[in-house]
Parts: C-alpha cells; structure tokens; sequence
C-alpha cells in the first residue's frame, strides 16, 4: 500500500523536496474537512482512551500530521491532481507504506 503526498510547485515546497524534508501541519492549520474528521478535543473522546492513547493524541498536537492519501494508483487521478496538486501543476510524493513502518515504527 502507498501514501500519496501531492504537493503545490512552489519556493518551501521545493527547498522542502531538495531537504528531504517534509513539513507536519499544526492541527489548527489543516485546510481540509476531511484532514480533522475526529475533534481530537472533544470531552467524549479524552475521557474514553487509556493513557497511552491520551499521550499519542497529546504528540499529535505537539508535532502536527503529515496529510496523505491512501489508494490505488492516485498517481494518475485527476481529481486528486487537480485539488490537492495544484491544478496539475506540482508534484506528487509516493511513499510504501510498509517501508516506512518497518524503518520509523
């Protein structure tokens, strides 16, 4: 399975790319309604996790989400080229997904 990150051609986008670098967006900065589906404040939910779920939500908020799309070959949708990669534009990360959770997990 891979993870699909489209990305805008522009200056921080590039610098971020020759970087190796990959920015982590602040839960209050997330642009897409479906980026935030779950109110990680919301009384229910605090009061319903255990404590290591408590402290995984308690690093989200402290290092932001990197969004990605998950699905077969995104790479030649355009719908998804279209909103989320600049109209066509820019560019788009793949990234395997059991690799990264083998190397970071």
């Amino acid at each position: 399975m891979y993870l699909y990150k489209f990305q805008s051609l522009n200056e921080n986008n590039l610098a971020a790319l020759n970087a190796h670098s990959l920015y982590f967006a602040p839960l209050d900065r997330l642009n897409d309604p479906t980026e935030n589906m779950f109110d990680l404040q919301a009384q229910h939910l605090e009061t319903a996790i255990n404590q290591e779920q408590r402290n995984n939500l308690e690093k989200i908020k402290q290092y932001g989400v990197l969004s990605t799309a998950i699905g077969k070959d995104l790479e030649t949708d355009l719908l998804m080229w279209s909103h989320y990669g600049d109209g066509l534009k820019g560019y788009c990360l793949i990234f395997d997904k059991s690799v990264l959770i083998d190397h970071y997990y």
